[in-house]
């Protein structure tokens, strides 16, 4: 979705809240039917933008440079979460160092120093020198004058590395693939994110992990104490942060699309004699883009004030 004074300088690999086979399998559709795949990727890029919408944000994690103002206080409200790092901050073109993050998960910045008020000014009629003469601030005027350069949003489902050549190194505590397994997502990956491992013959490596340091294409380090384990088959680490209730509700937006794609939406009840067949309420509520009720409920906790 795109939010005025907002720009994507690195896109997510994909925006999809969901894979093809979690939608099968809540389907009960078998992994090996692929008649109906076209559809059902379809389903799951329209459910994910819906969301999005529904919610004022990408989910996704992206990289953006956003232009904003400012009204003096010690908090800038970024328009993505969670902000995971900071990047360049200027005012007027002036780089700052002193921002830091406030609150990740909500995404606010900090500056103890203040964000100056941005508001343009009325110069007055008189030239005296005196302090009204300097100008009046015009209330709701405000000019983006700040430009916050952030990383936000979650690591979304399909990213998981299942290899022969999964590894691990007691060394750095580090899970490693040889054949470059985490290529796809390693550049998005943070110091703090969280990895779900699994199927390793140690049972401490098969946990949640932190994540520290920079991750590569074929090594993500961690700060638990791991056992090394030679490369084997049957192993899983899992990058995914988004929630699992975003990602259910994207499920059941995706469904609803993917089994009502031959039905008329204007159509709410159909009879024929005694029958009498009443659809499910299409919408989450007033302004929504066509969320189902259940899905509606799951994300309303996610919905950011625009």
């Amino acid at each position: 979705m795109s939010l005025r004074g907002l720009t994507v300088t690195t896109p997510a690999p994909s925006l999809n809240l969901t894979t093809l086979a979690h939608l099968k399998t809540s389907l009960d559709v078998a992994s090996s039917s692929t008649g109906e795949d076209a559809r059902m990727n379809d389903a799951i890029g329209r459910a994910s933008a819906s969301i999005d919408a529904y919610c004022h944000r990408t989910f996704a994690r992206q990289t953006y440079t956003e232009l904003g103002s400012a009204f003096g206080g010690i908090e800038f409200q970024a328009k993505q979460a969670p902000v995971v790092t900071l990047g360049t901050v200027t005012f007027d073109s002036n780089t700052l160092t002193d921002v830091s993050i406030g609150d990740r998960d909500q995404g606010v910045l900090y500056r103890q120093n203040g964000f100056q008020w941005t508001a343009q000014s009325w110069t007055g009629r008189g030239g005296g020198g005196r302090l009204w003469d300097m100008g009046i601030p015009i209330s709701g005027q405000e000019e983006p004058l700040w430009s916050v350069g952030y990383t936000a949003g979650f690591i979304l489902p399909g990213y998981d590395v299942t290899s022969g050549k999964l590894k691990v190194l007691a060394t750095d505590d580090s899970f490693n693939d040889t054949s470059s397994g985490f290529l796809a997502i390693y550049a998005f990956l943070k110091a703090g994110d969280i990895v779900q491992a699994s199927g390793f013959t140690n049972t401490p490596n098969n946990a949640r992990h932190v994540i520290t340091g920079t991750p590569t294409s074929v090594k993500i380090a961690t700060t638990s104490a791991l056992t090394a384990e030679a490369t084997s088959t049957g192993r899983t680490v899992s990058p995914q942060t988004l929630p699992l209730d975003v990602e259910q509700a994207a499920l059941e937006t995706a469904k609803s699309y993917y089994q009502q794609r031959k039905t008329d939406s204007a159509v709410v009840e159909k009879q024929m004699g005694m029958a009498r067949l009443r659809y499910s309420e299409r919408g989450g509520g007033a302004g929504d883009p066509g969320i189902p009720p259940r899905a509606a409920g799951l994300l309303r906790r996610w919905v950011r004030a625009i």
